[in-house]
């Protein structure tokens, strides 16, 4: 197994404009040491929409800071949620111009930083599921983009779709960049059995986010909802998966305290269902 466990960002810190999940742009840097303490392997960007031109990730000295701070703390960044795109859809004809922009910028410098995933969010705002008639708009938009770039860089999809739905979209874009993000806890949420989805789309997965949450409800500490994380994993363990595992667990303001317990349990886990 070649797999590496890291957090989302922002999960180590005090709520940024009490959001839940988003770029804490005071305390980023300072995360990387928290997480070297915690023994994590990488930390999974953010790429908000607001103050997006500001994000150390679209500038020349984000860059470089990223650079340095990731040498000194051994702290990998593999992977980017663009949390832009679930606010400005991709699908979004009225601004295709802004976000194939973006878009490619922060491919180019995702190249740049060995990133291998942009996680992009089909969920809440940019739901596929909630606008089906936005999928050929959708395969339309990375055809495009991936003609025009050659990055290294995956486009890791992230969709509310039923797993065949979910299979025949990466089918139609047709591109060996384009891959999936599996999110346990929103899969639970929804009702779906992971083991369809992985025997539709197990090979496509190149990245985890590990959460937990309520049938038909939102997020909660992990092993309290409707995930069945020892049965996953080793579901997971059968099909070889060998890509990331990101902690986008419940988390209070407190910083690392609610963090803690949660990564032990859910080491206890994949050590028992995964690793063995």
């Amino acid at each position: 197994m070649k797999n590496k466990i890291g957090i989302m960002q922002g999960r180590l810190s005090p709520k940024f404009r009490d959001k839940f999940q988003a770029h804490p742009i005071n305390h980023w840097i300072d995360e990387f040491y928290l997480a070297k303490d915690l023994d994590l392997q990488c930390i999974e960007f953010i790429l908000d929409f607001n103050e997006w031109a500001t994000n150390p990730l679209m500038t020349k000295q984000g860059l470089d800071n990223i650079k340095k701070i990731s040498v000194d703390s051994r702290i990998e960044v593999l992977s980017v949620c663009a949390d832009f795109f679930m606010e400005q859809p991709i699908f979004d004809k009225n601004v295709k111009f802004i976000n194939y922009n973006v878009l490619t910028k922060l491919m180019h410098n995702c190249d740049t930083l060995n990133i291998q995933d942009i996680v992009i969010p089909f969920v809440d705002k940019s739901s596929l599921l909630e606008k089906p008639d936005m999928i050929n708009e959708t395969i339309s938009f990375f055809k495009e983009i991936l003609d025009h770039n050659r990055c290294n860089v995956n486009l890791t999809l992230e969709t509310d779709l039923p797993p065949n739905e979910f299979t025949k979209l990466i089918e139609k874009i047709g591109h060996n960049k384009v891959k999936i993000n599996y999110d346990i806890g929103n899969s639970a949420s929804l009702g779906y059995n992971f083991c369809d989805e992985l025997a539709a789309y197990g090979k496509f997965i190149t990245n985890i986010h590990i959460k937990d949450r309520i049938l038909g409800g939102g997020s909660v500490k992990l092993g309290e909802g409707a995930a069945k994380f020892g049965e996953f994993f080793k579901e997971l363990k059968r099909i070889n998966f060998e890509g990331i595992f990101i902690l986008q667990a419940f988390r209070e303001n407190d910083g690392p305290n609610s963090f803690r317990p949660q990564f032990e349990y859910i080491k206890t886990i994949i050590s028992q269902n995964y690793m063995n």
